[in-house]
């Protein structure tokens, strides 16, 4: 079960809507295959496993590890479930039932009914957390929101006066760009893009198509179609705006423009945010800067947070990560409980949990 998590994060940040999950078949103690969702959701992991097995015959009594409840119902693809009773696998392990409630219990049913021995699995050592973004968009129809942000080591997240253009070092830049690849998509607002023009992809090698597609929050469309996000090809990018005098862009067919009403004079976030679920979209990356970070803090809108900390300091030179928060960050830091800690040379990555 551990060697299928490790596949189903293979998959992650390119399946949504469905979501990332690993396979393993094993019969006799020798693995057969391995399985993970493949890209665009389909086929599913039990299905890309059992394709890899040539001799279908020998699937018979073997027995399959898999990170989530094989599906019931017909979606993208057929029910996974009739696949393992058709090779009469003989048990079947799952680390968690899908809450799903086309699924939700009834492929484990199915599966007894038909002879197959099956067991609930969990994945030891491991705060597998792939499955729990899915049932977050599923069930409250908001995706999983992953806030990153980078300060200073007395939580500063720019100058004053704007001069210095990286906060942290090279290492956690890299870093930050693994954790885009494995987003389904970005957040940002038009602020932060005009005044850095990033590119906001993915550049490490061999990822660079996982570059995820990008949501900005431009209310009054203040964007110019000189900016360098618009020089991607082939990605997806969606402009929320409320201002419907205000022209938009004609850049690229990847381009979409959604209308979102304002709430306090700023667009409203769970609105957007219900709108990224509704297109399908499992989990979503913020790299905002100030005003967005603070909005989502006070809407109790992030589920999880990677604080990349480096050793410089601004001091009163400097811009603070959240309004309304000292260099402390108590008020902000106590809705969240710290699960990782690593050094990334002489910065400081900290990964927390939002408290439920």
């Amino acid at each position: 079960m551990e060697l299928a998590a490790r596949m189903a994060e293979r998959a992650q940040g390119l399946t949504s809507p469905n979501p990332p999950v690993g396979a393993i078949i094993v019969k006799n103690g020798i693995i057969l295959s391995r399985g993970f969702t493949q890209p665009g959701g389909k086929p599913h992991a039990e299905i890309d496993a059992i394709n890899k097995v040539k001799n279908k015959k020998i699937l018979k009594n073997a027995d399959m590890y898999v990170t989530l409840e094989p599906c019931f119902h017909t979606g993208k693809t057929k029910p996974c479930v009739d696949k393992l009773i058709q090779y009469k696998f003989s048990k079947i392990f799952y680390a968690e039932k899908d809450k799903n409630p086309l699924v939700n219990g009834k492929s484990i049913k199915k599966m007894r009914e038909n002879r197959l021995k099956v067991y609930h699995c969990n994945i030891k050592n491991r705060e597998f957390n792939l499955n729990k973004i899915f049932f977050n968009k599923l069930l409250l129809k908001k995706p999983y929101v992953t806030l990153k942000i980078a300060t200073t080591n007395d939580n500063m997240i720019a100058q004053k006066n704007h001069k210095e253009k990286w906060i942290t070092n090279q290492l956690s830049r890299k870093l930050s760009h693994y954790l885009r690849a494995k987003s389904d998509c970005m957040l940002v607002g038009a602020s932060t893009v005009i005044k850095d023009n990033p590119w906001l992809d993915c550049r490490i090698s061999g990822l660079e198509k996982s570059t995820p597609d990008l949501f900005i929050l431009d209310s009054n469309l203040i964007l110019n179609k000189k900016l360098n996000i618009f020089k991607i090809q082939n990605r997806k990018i969606f402009i929320f705006y409320n201002n419907q005098k205000a022209k938009k862009l004609n850049v690229n067919s990847g381009l979409k423009y959604i209308h979102v009403k304002q709430k306090n004079g700023k667009l409203d976030l769970n609105l957007v945010l219900n709108r990224i679920a509704k297109i399908g979209y499992n989990s979503v990356l913020v790299e905002g800067g100030r005003k967005l970070n603070t909005s989502l803090f006070l809407e109790d809108s992030i589920n999880q947070l990677f604080w990349f900390k480096s050793s410089k300091k601004y001091g009163s030179n400097g811009i603070f990560a959240i309004e309304g928060q000292n260099s402390t960050m108590k008020d902000f830091i106590s809705k969240f409980k710290l699960v990782n800690k690593q050094y990334l040379s002489d910065d400081l990555l900290k990964t927390y949990l939002r408290i439920k």
